[in-house]
């Protein structure tokens, strides 16, 4: 079953039988593409054995509301198989016969299609759910669960996170009260949607000052969240301290924990959360800085779920010159050796207990002009993606080796759509696909990173392909091959490449 093949190339990475070997590139073009009238954002969405999940919608994934200029969200879901053939497709507008789907996941080899409805007489929320699976059959409507909430509060749009195995969902309904404070409440279902557990966890900080970073949900129904308070220093408006915490709610307890993770002499940022399934703990890294300045670096740290301290944060400094050559010559700043703006892409966790680290610099700016013609000022808002680094990280903290992907994508108004990589792990090496240029000069290179950190860069596509493919709605669908979503010339639609 190829849906889980490269599951297990997550762990094979960097193992003694390691060689090193790049087999040709290929690309295949699907025989049809993509319809995109009014649904231009497009991500692939999971994976059974025989083919893969297209979902699109009106309005980017990155938009978490319901409705932004007056437009309702639209989403279509089509299947194909492996070899890009279209064998179906479903549109879901919100019509007054249609679900009013709030959010979608995968899972179990089908699609989760989840919604509330909200009794506000009774201050009461009920969760929803459907499935449907590759033969395009929608199951009929669950109901999962009935909330509680208080008078007055302010509800989220539904969530869901998936557990490692596919055999447990949370549904996370987040509740935003009148007194500032927040609670998460988490109902943890099988993949039959029977509950496990229903937790709460308790956020004492205003929605304005609190950002959830993630959160990960264990093989055996522990909910664990990431989330940084953003506080306003003194004497000054510009910087904040942020302190992150962490909130672990155990599969058989119903109110969540907090951990704090750093103090006033301990800032961190990039931030990621991930589970290991084979030690049933969570991996936290990002990266510190020490204050007053001191020390600054990479940082990972291990929580068992079955232990009630904090996790102990394992810092390893990186010196001056290597910071010198993770930063883009590009970028301006007071001091340019500063991890500024890096934040943790994804983790990849080695057998040994260590892990490989990808992070990427990626920030937005704003402008503004006048527009003579319509007499108003118009904001335009940049969005930035340069370098991207890889840490392979040993169990006790140290790096092994590091290396960088030099890049810089900037694009203005459209989410960084065409921005950032699309990664793929096989035996021998973690590979990245991206965008070289953002326009008509535009190659699609591959960047590809060996057992010892030696990088290798090569084109997969020419200029004169016309080819722009948008990488964070790609997807690795075997352990050599990346389907992904792209443009050539004007028509939008899916190639799949052979490592």
């Amino acid at each position: 079953m190829r849906c889980y093949k490269s599951m297990k190339f997550l762990f094979l990475f960097l193992s003694p039988l390691f060689h090193c070997c790049l087999i040709a590139q290929s690309i295949k073009f699907a025989p049809k593409n993509i319809d995109n009238t009014s649904l231009d954002f497009v991500k692939i969405a999971g994976q059974d054995q025989d083919g893969f999940f297209l979902l699109q919608s009106n309005i980017s994934f990155d938009i978490d509301k319901d409705k932004v200029g007056f437009r309702s969200r639209k989403y279509k879901i089509t299947y194909y198989d492996f070899e890009l053939n279209e064998k179906w497709g479903r549109l879901f507008a919100k019509k007054d016969d249609d679900i009013p789907i709030e959010n979608i996941t995968f899972g179990n080899g089908e699609l989760v299609l989840c919604y509330t409805e909200i009794n506000f007489e009774k201050n009461l929320v009920t969760i929803f759910a459907h499935n449907l699976n590759c033969k395009n059959k929608l199951s009929e409507k669950l109901k999962i669960a009935e909330l509680n909430f208080t008078d007055l509060s302010e509800l989220d749009k539904i969530k869901i996170a998936v557990s490692h195995d596919k055999t447990k969902y949370a549904f996370i309904q987040n509740e935003i009260k009148k007194d500032d404070t927040q609670t998460l409440h988490a109902v943890i279902t099988d993949n039959n949607f029977q509950i496990i557990n229903t937790s709460k966890i308790n956020i004492n900080y205003p929605e304005k000052n609190f950002y959830f970073e993630g959160w990960a949900l264990s093989d055996l129904g522990d909910f664990v969240v990431l989330g940084s308070n953003h506080t306003k220093e003194k004497f000054t408006t510009k910087k904040k301290w942020v302190n992150y915490l962490m909130y672990v709610a155990k599969h058989n307890q119903q109110l969540g924990k907090e951990y704090s993770l750093n103090n006033n002499n301990l800032m961190l940022d990039g931030n990621y959360l991930t589970y290991d399934f084979t030690r049933n703990d969570v991996v936290l890294s990002g990266f510190y800085n020490e204050r007053p300045p001191g020390s600054s670096g990479l940082f990972v740290a291990r929580q068992k779920l079955d232990a009630d301290l904090a996790p102990e944060l394992k810092k390893q400094p990186i010196s001056e010159g290597e910071k010198a050559k993770l930063q883009n010559t590009e970028i301006l700043d007071s001091n340019p050796y500063q991890l500024q703006n890096y934040t943790i892409e994804k983790v990849i966790l080695r057998s040994d207990g260590g892990a490989v680290i990808i992070a990427e610099v990626a920030y937005t700016s704003e402008f503004s002009y006048y527009d003579y013609f319509s007499q108003t000022y118009v904001r335009r808002v940049e969005y930035h993606f340069e370098n991207a680094a890889i840490f392979s990280v040993n169990a006790d903290g140290t790096i092994h080796w590091n290396t960088v992907l030099r890049k810089t994508q900037v694009s203005t108004d459209d989410y960084g759509v065409y921005s950032s990589f699309i990664p793929a792990i096989t035996e021998e090496k973690i590979n990245f696909v991206y965008n070289d240029d953002l326009d008509k000069t535009n190659a699609v290179k591959l960047f590809s990173v060996s057992k010892d950190g030696k990088p290798e860069e090569k084109p997969i596509t020419k200029p004169e392909d016309r080819i722009l493919i948008i990488p964070r709605s790609g997807k690795q669908v075997s352990e050599n091959e990346i389907v992904v979503p792209c443009w050539q010339r004007k028509n939008l639609t899916l190639i799949k490449i052979t490592l």
